[in-house]
């Protein structure tokens, strides 16, 4: 099928062959032809964009439209190095002749680029340094059904782009995470280690959306003041719960690609259930109300205190306790004197695509609901990175064929693990229903509520964000998703 979608490219695209803009794979060979926005576009353009202004201006000519969003890569209240992305989002109908056009609709098209501080000005970090990365970009294919991943990189005098891989590539490059006795990742590309699904992510993707511009709230530049071409982009920024939606478009449209879970479900079993036994991604929540508001209270998602699949609520502690512990373990925002991030609490949770790769799973009918609360309520205080939960993904037999429930219940019990015989347990306990885990689920929230803020929860809160650096979805030797020494998130001892 490849072979044929790669021909009928060639034949509705010729000039795909010899375009002013090549495409390379990661080898340095000329990538085959691909039916995506970007590539098709490169085709047509008459001169290669080798910069972010360049590729700007061809989109804008294509007549597409695109919205660029802001964030703050050293936190919010640290503008003074002048770092900042922009993640910009493409929409429109593309034209190629009067018989072929592609419609780009939201979530399916999204490139990042940088910024630098530069003789006292923010300006766009495009100096085309060799191995520089000027672009990051992430496009739907509209014959793969799955996105694609490109690269501009500088080589000293001009740039090249490069075609990484796709969302299968992706998942083959992450298949043995948490399931070998070291950790192993694949080199096809380095987005891996970050869009672990193959799809688009934001990390704060929830209000109020840490560190991003919004309308509600800019970004501030501090001494520095933005360059001509900065201001103009800022003029334009489209609020960061306007990119949430189109991320949460994108990878909606990729998990409802029927060769996605095609591609899905000729995985081992254990890959397929990775996300509800372990972690793959993650996103960050905080209290809605900014670190500098002056509320006695604030109020944050229960989602990193259990499974929202479980139960979810808001909870509302005291900030005077908040600051307390704060203090007391000397806590600091890095390169600042500022005791923590923009708003309080700030802590990784589970992903959407893990919550939404679930969710899946029961509609398909591979597991049932009760199954699901069978294996969340293990450890279930640790809604996020539960090595106990995490070391059972190891039990299940690989395949789905035959009767793999039978089988796993059966390695559960000859396990000596303590969590594996819990779980045997639970499986075959018919007095835990659905209605039984929803209920305490909503009881131990109740129980946080009246308790209000203490110590351990506190030290949960440090444990979580520690847990995000150590685990195994830090250890790809091409990077991991908080992007240490590029993105400063978390407060720390000092």
């Amino acid at each position: 099928m490849t072979k044929f979608i790669l021909l009928s490219l060639t034949l509705l695209f010729p000039w795909a062959t010899w375009s002013a803009c090549p495409v390379l794979n990661s080898n340095g060979s000329l990538a085959s032809a691909k039916r995506d926005g970007h590539y098709l576009m490169l085709t047509l353009a008459q001169s290669c964009p080798e910069n972010v202004l360049s590729y700007k201006n061809l989109l804008l000519n294509s007549g597409l439209t695109v919205k660029p969003s802001m964030v703050a890569n050293r936190g919010r209240n640290n503008p003074e190095m002048g770092s900042f992305s922009f993640f910009e989002e493409v929409t429109g109908l593309l034209k190629f002749s009067s018989n072929f056009s592609l419609n780009l609709k939201r979530g399916e098209f999204f490139f990042g680029h940088f910024t630098a501080k530069q003789n006292g000005e923010i300006v766009l970090d495009q100096a085309q340094r060799k191995g520089q990365l000027l672009i990051e970009l992430i496009a739907w294919d509209d014959s793969k059904k799955l996105f694609n991943f490109y690269e501009l990189i500088g080589i000293g005098s001009g740039a090249k782009w490069f075609y990484r891989g796709d969302s299968q590539d992706i998942l083959q490059d992450n298949q043995f995470l948490y399931l070998s006795s070291s950790p192993q990742f694949g080199k096809r590309l380095r987005c891996s280690a970050c869009h672990t699904s193959g799809g688009p992510i934001m990390k704060e993707l929830a209000p109020p959306h840490n560190d991003w511009w919004t309308q509600k709230r800019p970004l501030s530049f501090g001494s520095a003041k933005p360059s001509a071409t900065v201001s103009k982009w800022v003029g334009n920024l489209q609020s960061a719960e306007d990119f949430s939606f189109s991320v949460q478009q994108g990878t909606q449209k990729l998990f409802s690609s029927s060769i996605y879970q095609q591609i899905k479900s000729g995985l081992s079993l254990r890959e397929q259930l990775r996300p509800l036994f372990c972690d793959t991604e993650i996103n960050l929540i905080s209290s809605l109300a900014p670190s500098s508001g002056g509320s006695r209270n604030f109020t944050v998602s229960s989602s990193g205190f259990l499974n929202p699949l479980m139960a979810q609520t808001q909870l509302n502690f005291s900030t005077a306790a908040y600051t307390a512990f704060a203090s007391k373990y000397k806590l600091q925002f890095p390169e600042t004197g500022f005791k923590d991030a923009d708003h309080l609490w700030l802590a990784p949770v589970k992903s959407y695509a893990d919550l939404l790769s679930i969710e899946i799973l029961v509609r398909k009918g591979l597991i049932d609901l009760k199954f699901v609360y069978d294996v969340l309520s293990l450890d279930a205080k640790n809604s996020l990175f539960s090595a106990e939960r995490c070391q059972l993904l190891k039990l299940l037999p690989t395949s789905t064929s035959g009767g793999w429930k039978n089988q796993f219940a059966l390695n559960l019990k000859a396990s000596p693990l303590p969590a594996a015989q819990a779980l045997s347990s639970a499986l075959t306990d018919k007095t835990r229903t659905v209605g039984f885990y929803q209920k305490s689920a909503q009881d131990y929230l109740i129980t946080i509520q009246k308790q209000g803020l203490n110590e351990e929860l506190f030290l949960k809160l440090l444990k979580d964000r520690n847990a995000v650096f150590s685990s195994e979805i830090s250890k790809n030797p091409m990077g991991q998703i908080l992007e240490p020494g590029f993105r400063v998130i978390f407060p720390v001892p000092h």
